[in-house]
């Protein structure tokens, strides 16, 4: 839809970290959250997004599978079309599930459902230093999420941090053409890479000292930024995109 995007989280915890990015890039858009129940009842992240909203960086929160006074609880497909068409949400973030849900079928659904309606689409990459060196990596969660999704998305990445899609594709090719008994079982995934490279890789900056110093709800304090910064940084770089899908919607 124009001028609307919707985002989906690999970890509740680096909503904080987007949603301040977004309203630095966008202050005068309205970005809410889209959780869904497990199955204690529970949504998983509600606790933080209701903080956020009290802080003024989300709009509001919707939770799928609430009956939110329909007679059926609210699916995600609703849910998308209930806050970006009634309640006039600019961009939505689906959080990343429940503790009693498989978070990576909910990203999969709320992505396949935001791209049905055709709302531009970001993929929020969960990025890790890699064991053993300083080299990054996107998770398994997240490519197996860019793998799976029916049409490309949009995806963020750090400024400086370099795509991950020309390894993966050169060693998609090499199982193909080496010849070795070691490489002869990975030419059975060889499609994974160029399902992954299909997507929009994009980058953009991030101020960690500025998310540092924001005052944000615990998620985003400095001991968790310390342990794992990329994780937060890929964070920053969603909201940034985010806020510029929506200016790339409306532009003629």
């Amino acid at each position: 839809m124009p001028g609307q995007a919707v985002a989906v989280l690999m970890v509740d915890g680096q909503l904080a970290p987007l949603a301040w990015a977004f309203a630095q890039a966008a202050p005068e858009a309205r970005l809410g959250a889209i959780g869904v129940l497990g199955g204690a009842g529970e949504a998983q992240g509600d606790a933080l997004a209701r903080a956020l909203e009290g802080q003024g960086l989300l709009t509001g929160v919707l939770i799928a599978g609430e009956r939110n006074g329909a007679e059926q609880p609210l699916a995600i497909a609703d849910a998308l079309r209930h806050a970006l068409g009634d309640l006039r949400w600019d961009a939505a973030v689906c959080l990343p599930g429940s503790a009693g849900a498989n978070e990576g079928a909910f990203g999969l659904g709320c992505a396949t459902a935001a791209l049905s309606q055709g709302y531009c689409t970001l993929a929020v990459a969960e990025m890790l230093a890699a064991a053993g060196g300083p080299r990054q990596q996107l998770s398994e969660r997240t490519l197996t999420l860019l793998d799976l999704l029916p049409e490309p998305v949009t995806v963020a990445l750090p400024a400086g941090i370099r795509s991950p899609v020309g390894r993966e594709l050169r060693e998609g090719l090499r199982s193909v053409f080496d010849p070795s008994p070691r490489q002869s079982q990975l030419a059975l995934g060889v499609d994974r890479p160029a399902r992954i490279a299909r997507h929009d890789w994009r980058r953009a900056p991030v101020d960690i000292l500025g998310l540092a110093a924001a005052g944000l709800p615990a998620a985003a304090q400095m001991p968790a930024l310390l342990e794992e910064p990329l994780l937060f940084a890929s964070a920053l770089a969603a909201g940034n995109v985010l806020a510029d899908m929506l200016q790339d919607e409306e532009s003629p």
